[in-house]
């Protein structure tokens, strides 16, 4: 299927974007953050959904949601271009975290760090040898792949004809998880620990995405993101409904540029 070596910068679509939710309407800060790297080695996509309540008070969390998605985002980038695995590109993901946060927390007190700090994190890399997803708190993820391609994790697969399956997986309704402040107050080796593998595949995938929890309330982008997805931000938004009773939305996606172009009648 991929005649010549693939180059993801070159041969990849990825983007990225968040949407507010009914909170925003109330005068609520929205918490949601999405982010993209793209490099001739990979692609990584991060998204980070902070919470909005601490302790009964309005949270300051979407500090912590961008940190957290940017600094993984950078970290796992850094690794790839240094041609690491799988494993060493969590760990070193995890360490970024924990450098770029360590003083931000010790600097400030618990009660105040907790309310900046609390976010869930989706984070997935998609390379020319393999595709990870990781996941602490709640959210949502998927891939198109090869039917032959051996995917192993948390999500149901879904035949797409004979030659493609579309593979996801969610979390929903998990408590958030303090992914910054555990890797503030305990190191990026217990943070890679709540850092759980969601998704794991052997070689390249045609489309892959991770989003906050909030795509559960928009089921055409769910299913468009399945096919796979070469669209811009301005197409993803048309797809959106937005419910009165929405969450806010944090997504990004990945896509071959060739598969969008040659199979897209095949898979619609």
């Amino acid at each position: 299927m991929w005649p010549e070596p693939l180059r993801l910068s070159r041969d990849f679509y990825a983007a990225c974007m968040t949407a507010p939710g009914a909170k925003a309407a109330r005068g609520l800060v929205p918490q949601d953050h999405a982010t993209m790297r793209s490099h001739s080695e990979g692609v990584v996509l991060a998204v980070a959904d902070g919470v909005t309540l601490v302790d009964g008070l309005a949270s300051h969390a979407h500090v912590g949601a961008y940190l957290a998605a940017e600094l993984t985002a950078e970290g796992a980038m850094a690794a790839l271009r240094r041609g690491a695995g799988p494993c060493d590109t969590r760990a070193q993901a995890c360490a970024a975290l924990h450098h770029g946060l360590h003083g931000i927390w010790s600097e400030l007190q618990r009660e105040t760090a907790a309310r900046a700090l609390a976010t869930t994190i989706v984070l997935a890399v998609v390379t020319v040898t393999w595709t990870a997803i990781w996941c602490s708190g709640d959210g949502a993820w998927g891939i198109v792949a090869p039917a032959a391609t051996v995917v192993r994790g948390d999500a149901t697969r879904h035949p797409i004809g004979a030659d493609f399956q579309a593979v996801a997986g969610e979390r929903l309704n998990e408590t958030h998880v303090e992914l910054a402040a555990l890797n503030a107050r305990r190191g990026p080796t217990a943070a890679a620990r709540d850092l759980r593998t969601m998704l794991y595949a052997d070689g390249p995938v045609l489309g892959a995405y991770v989003a906050t929890d909030g795509l559960r309330h928009e089921p055409p982008l769910a299913e468009r993101l399945l096919r796979p997805f070469c669209g811009d931000p301005v197409m993803a938004r048309a797809l959106l409904t937005r419910p009165n009773d929405c969450d806010d939305l944090g997504v990004a996606w990945a896509a071959q540029r060739a598969t969008c172009a040659e199979h897209a009648e095949a898979m619609l």
